[in-house]
């Protein structure tokens, strides 16, 4: 125990009873709390803590069942330790009070050594409880802590996966930390719920994992490829998904999605599988826009970059190659409104107020 004095509310509607328990237990040391109703316990108990309850049953207006029941329906109570006093010695009230959850029974006319007995075990109890439950917080609280450091070594172990799919890229780095930017603004926009938005934001940077299985010569190649290399190259979205099935993980599933779905168009033009509109999964109709903004930004070994404002304009009215009916309309008119935060993104910065500059991580991955 601690050296603070035990605090017993002591709970009678007759005045010579509280008398008589401050007397016995305050010569002993313990601190008396007297409360002379129902309500007046529960009053006291909102305000101040007690480390057991001595507890009347035949009360006016409240009697000890209902205090008893009130106390046990309340998380801040349900553990008090309670010892109801009673004149009352048949064995149905003894077993209604503990059905109701009375720890022990004090027989009236009350016994002192029997009171101090009882009172002594039952604080020894709770000192034990208090131990168990102040070494399970600590026990959760570690438990956590070793779950977030798996989290973010998980997390970390996924993003350099994903670097080691575009290693021969410079911009690699920069490229993942963009498309997860992106994918968030868009994905929040669109109404996702936060714990989708975080997995979106993890999972969308392995969209092209599956390039890993790509032969560098079509990688690398300095010019546009032929029919036969761009065969090759498509099979990139399904060779990612192999790489991502059967996870049990939600952020690798919804990366399975994405990396097999990203280049469906919503107009049934796309590959693999030539889905159209709604069929194409949400987190993988996101990605398709936004990759598109980032590789109209980029230079690459054929290309020149984009500036910001030639970008938006291939994507929202096209340029032959890329068309507005390959995006979904809705997250189309979003990007006509959010444009400003990807090109911020694009150039280092934190839209305030557009992507969020606070990513919590997924409570399950």
């Amino acid at each position: 125990m601690n050296d603070q004095k035990p605090r017993i509310l002591c709970v009678d509607d007759e005045s010579l009873n509280l008398q008589l328990y401050k007397g016995i237990l305050e010569n002993v040391g313990y601190t008396v709390i007297p409360a002379t109703s129902g309500q007046q316990a529960l009053d006291t108990l909102a305000r101040e803590p007690a480390d057991i309850v001595i507890l009347d049953l035949m009360m006016p207006e409240m009697d000890g069942f209902t205090v008893l029941q009130t106390l046990r329906s309340n998380p801040a109570t349900e553990n008090l330790p309670v010892i109801v006093a009673t004149a009352l010695s048949d064995r149905a009230t003894k077993l209604q009070a503990l059905e109701t959850g009375a720890n022990d029974f004090l027989y009236k006319p009350l016994d002192r050594p029997e009171m101090l007995l009882r009172v002594r075990n039952l604080l020894k109890a709770k000192e034990y409880q208090d131990l168990l439950q102040t070494f399970n917080q600590r026990l959760q609280h570690e438990v956590l802590h070793k779950t977030q450091e798996l989290r973010l070594s998980y997390i970390e172990t996924v993003h350099r996966l994903v670097m080691a799919s575009e290693f021969k890229d410079e911009d690699t780095g920069d490229h993942i930390s963009r498309i997860s930017s992106y994918a968030r603004c868009l994905g929040e926009s669109a109404g996702l719920a936060p714990q989708q938005c975080d997995l979106l934001y993890y999972a969308s940077p392995m969209h092209d994992i599956g390039k890993i299985g790509i032969p560098d010569q079509i990688l690398c190649k300095e010019g546009p490829l032929d029919e036969t290399e761009m065969t090759i190259m498509r099979q990139h979205a399904e060779i990612g998904a192999r790489i991502l099935k059967d996870s049990s993980a939600p952020i690798l599933q919804m990366a399975e999605s994405i990396a097999l779905s990203h280049h469906e168009r919503w107009d049934g033009t796309g590959y693999p599988q030539g889905l159209s509109g709604n069929a194409i999964p949400l987190p993988a109709r996101i990605v398709t826009l936004v990759d598109v903004y980032d590789a109209l930004r980029m230079r690459r070994p054929y290309k020149q970059p984009f500036d910001h404002r030639t970008a938006v304009s291939i994507i929202l009215q096209g340029d032959g190659r890329t068309r507005p009916e390959h995006f979904d309309p809705e997250l189309l008119s979003l990007f006509s409104r959010l444009h400003p935060c990807f090109d911020a993104i694009f150039n280092g910065e934190i839209p305030e107020g557009c992507c969020g500059s606070i990513v919590s991580e997924p409570e399950a991955l």
